[in-house]
């Protein structure tokens, strides 16, 4: 079996990609997966491949390298709306006051700023060559003025199903 490499390594961020109320969301952060699968459906866990066209944001879901005989997975590529970042326990407590236990709508600048870990990851295959900076920058470039309907901090929530359910009732 022959193997081929992504065309899009610095695209391909540590994110999971749900669809909740049939909205696209790029999910950030800590407690994503399980409180993300109470809100909605996924379409793609931990490589979350960003693409853009105009001022409209995509996701998919993408790996470094897929097998010659898969086709190119853009193809199974969704209009996003939402950027969420999930905050730890400690986070949810600097931001208590203005949290309040309720999602917190925040400007784009502070959305990557506090995204850095997930935009800055890379698996270590040697195939995303780029620096941290070159990474944020490539983010940057893929989502600053795209047509995104919020950018949202979620709190940290011991239970999923309450986190889940927190979301789903916010995104429409």
């Amino acid at each position: 079996m022959k193997f081929i490499q992504t065309s899009r390594p610095n695209q391909i961020f540590y994110g999971d990609l749900f669809k909740i109320n049939q909205q696209g969301c790029l999910v950030f952060g800590f407690g994503k997966t399980k409180a993300c699968r109470v809100a909605g459906e996924d379409f793609g866990l931990d490589f979350a491949c960003l693409t853009r066209m105009e001022n409209v944001l995509y996701g998919h879901c993408e790996h470094e390298i897929r097998a010659e005989t898969v086709p190119d997975p853009i193809d199974e590529r969704e209009k996003l709306d939402y950027l969420i970042r999930m905050l730890d326990a400690e986070e949810t407590n600097r931001y208590a006051s203005v949290l309040n236990g309720q999602i917190l709508s925040i400007k784009y600048h502070d959305f990557v700023k506090a995204s850095q870990f997930n935009i800055t990851f890379t698996v270590g295959s040697g195939f995303q060559n780029h620096s941290s900076e070159q990474r944020v920058q490539s983010f940057v470039t893929l989502t600053e003025g795209a047509d995104i309907k919020e950018f949202l901090l979620v709190p940290w929530m011991d239970s999923h199903s309450d986190k889940g359910n927190l979301l789903k009732n916010y995104i429409r």
